[in-house]
């Protein structure tokens, strides 16, 4: 594996599972229950979580999410838009609180922060689909010796201030970091500044979170920077139409940074991801960034010979006759140790 900045990860939810073993998957066990006493009232938005529960009470999380962020062209006209927009937000919040109960639990802490010890010395570009900040958190706790380090003011992609910054009013700049996580679909994080409406500008989007240190001369109670935020994560769904891509201006700017570093990447390694079928913004940056000669490594722990086969087809479907592709059907931890292992004995 190279070391000169040119190696980028591509990060899945099987990652955050690896490392979190009660982390989510989309398609799981969603405790809706909140939000169904919420909405008693509201015929069409039960209907919406009913359609979407499957067998064993499961639901896909996104595709609930994808119907209520992309709208239906009736909505309007069939006096459901105020449901569908009521339910949203709740849906999110969801999410977003059963990521943290997630981080309550058991967490392979050493494993992350050594792999984000080689991606912060290593200079590896992370590009994530996962909302959770699980291994933002990792990246930042790191050493910070020789001026080497992540830092989420900058480490996104674009320059987020801190949440204090609502409440502080000093002189915040954008640091250089060692490497970037590029979140496609937004962070459970990122969040508004209240009062800002669609699309969001790039300087009102904070990052907020308890792992952060602030440099502020005194600790601001999460309550009073909360009042001004919004209550709800910036996220999106997967399933993105080109029309929400474009509108967001922090979205054009992290898919862009992804399409850069794509390009320039001497080696790619999926770690944890599944290559959705469903979300074919992703298909499309693959294709039209990564060049025939790139070699392709897919680490997944996959041990049904039959879902083997179905993952090496959904990369064969987006990377048409690359030959180049090498599959490791292993756990993301044990596959990261090794890479860990591997490099500090070149060190030695």
């Amino acid at each position: 594996m190279t070391s000169t900045g040119r190696t980028v990860f591509v990060l899945g939810a099987g990652f955050t599972r690896a490392f979190v073993p009660d982390s989510p998957v989309m398609n799981d066990h969603w405790n809706l229950s909140n939000i169904q006493r919420s909405i008693q009232g509201l015929s069409f938005a039960r209907n919406i979580i009913k359609f979407q529960q499957k067998s064993e009470g499961r639901v896909d999380i996104e595709r609930l999410m994808t119907r209520l962020h992309n709208g239906m062209p009736y909505d309007a006209d069939m006096f459901i838009d105020k449901e569908v927009a009521f339910l949203y937000p709740q849906v999110k919040n969801c999410l977003r609180d059963r990521i943290e109960t997630a981080k309550k639990g058991k967490i392979f802490r050493d494993d992350l922060n050594a792999l984000a010890e080689y991606c912060v010395n290593n200079n590896i570009t992370c590009i994530t689909f996962n909302y959770d900040d699980v291994f933002d958190e990792a990246l930042y706790s790191r050493t910070k010796s020789k001026g080497i380090y992540w830092s989420p003011d900058q480490g996104y992609g674009f320059f987020c201030k801190p949440s204090a910054s609502c409440v502080w009013d000093a002189a915040y700049f954008a640091d250089k970091t060692a490497m970037e996580l590029l979140k496609l679909h937004g962070s459970i994080n990122w969040y508004p500044k209240r009062g800002y409406s669609h699309p969001y500008a790039l300087e009102t989007i904070v990052h907020h979170e308890r792992w952060f240190r602030y440099p502020s001369p005194t600790e601001y109670p999460m309550e009073l920077i909360e009042r001004l935020l919004e209550k709800t994560p910036f996220i999106v769904p997967p399933v993105l139409e080109k029309s929400a891509l474009l509108e967001q201006p922090i979205l054009r700017l992290i898919w862009t940074r992804a399409y850069e570093a794509l390009m320039k990447a001497e080696e790619i390694i999926f770690i944890g991801y599944s290559l959705s079928a469903t979300d074919s913004a992703a298909h499309f940056l693959f294709r039209e960034t990564i060049k025939k000669g790139t070699p392709i490594k897919v680490v997944n722990h996959i041990n049904n010979i039959k879902e083997q086969k179905v993952l090496r087809n959904a990369y064969q479907y987006v990377f048409t006759r690359r030959k180049n592709i090498q599959f490791e059907f292993m756990d993301a931890r044990e596959w990261s140790r090794e890479v860990v292992k591997k490099s500090k004995i070149k060190q030695v």
